[in-house]
């Protein structure tokens, strides 16, 4: 057997971008071109733009728009973004979720549909503002702005009855809040999510917009558009050491593609498949040598 497709096209450069990667590594000049100062003319900035070849790891592969390969690797400084869209079939269970919901506060349930959802993955980097943290920690927030704060003085001002009895942080009986958690039920047009120690079920609108967002490469896919800034090796232009990598997915997640429907896991998993195809030659040979 012998992986085909997407999967197959996909494994042959990663194969060649682990080893020209291993190889390089390993070369004493190389290392220590790392550790020169940019100003002794050993390193210069590089920013180039492209389509992704292959990822694995810490490793890509970049086609940029000069037609020229590059080897890229990302360290524990470089900040990595992803963003694309998903179709409603890409949603699965398992995956984290954020999205504001208008809530009656009194009852604890949404009182309409969903229209914006994102399907995310954590971003790691050394410094992050409390807004960020929240919005990547599972629990429920609420959403003050301008607008509710105002029609919070109003009620005051108006001795609105029902004000006291509303959410204490606007006044509003109906407050919008911001849910990021983990889907743990789908069903059409409807989905649970576990916030926190919170379940949350709210319904979504039929032609509800998904969107993508990730600090790793979990979602990405050949093709996708690339943007990375860093430095490199005069000597060697092509390997750079990344210090941002911007990734654009160019397929809608989940949509039909030639082949099947287009998943990164069943990429990868057809990744891992393609090895254990190319490596059953060398096991029976090795029961049939012992």
């Amino acid at each position: 057997m012998k992986s085909t497709g997407r999967a197959g096209n996909l494994y042959r450069p990663l194969v060649a971008l682990l080893a020209w990667i291993s190889l390089w590594a390993a070369h004493p000049s190389n290392m220590v071109a790392w550790g020169q100062d940019p100003s002794a003319g050993g390193l210069e900035i590089a920013k180039i733009e492209g389509t992704l070849e292959a990822i694995a790891g810490d490793r890509l592969k970049v086609k940029g728009e000069d037609d020229v390969e590059y080897f890229v690797v990302l360290t524990n400084q470089s900040t990595f973004r992803y963003e694309g869209t998903a179709e409603a079939k890409f949603l699965r269970v398992g995956l984290l979720v954020r999205f504001n919901a208008t809530f009656d506060v009194q009852k604890g349930i949404a009182i309409k549909p969903v229209s914006d959802i994102e399907i995310f993955r954590p971003v790691k980097q050394r410094r992050m503002t409390e807004q960020m943290r929240q919005n990547q920690t599972p629990g429920i927030y609420p959403v003050v702005d301008k607008k509710n704060q105002e029609q919070r003085g109003q009620n005051q001002r108006a001795g609105n009855p029902t004000a006291n009895a509303a959410s204490p942080l606007t006044g509003l009986a109906n407050q919008e809040f911001r849910v990021v958690g983990q889907l743990a039920v789908i069903q059409p047009n409807k989905i649970r999510v576990q916030a926190g120690p919170r379940a949350i079920i709210v319904d979504l609108e039929p032609d509800s917009k998904i969107s993508v967002a990730a600090g790793d490469g979990a979602f990405c896919l050949p093709g996708d558009q690339v943007k990375v800034t860093g430095l490199r090796n005069a000597a060697q232009a092509n390997l750079i050491k990344a210090d941002t990598v911007e990734i654009t997915g160019a397929q809608t997640l989940g949509a039909a593609v030639e082949g099947g429907v287009d998943d990164p896991a069943s990429e990868r998993s057809g990744l891992r498949q393609g090895k254990r195809d190319r490596d059953q030659p060398d096991k029976e040979k090795n029961k049939q040598d012992n």
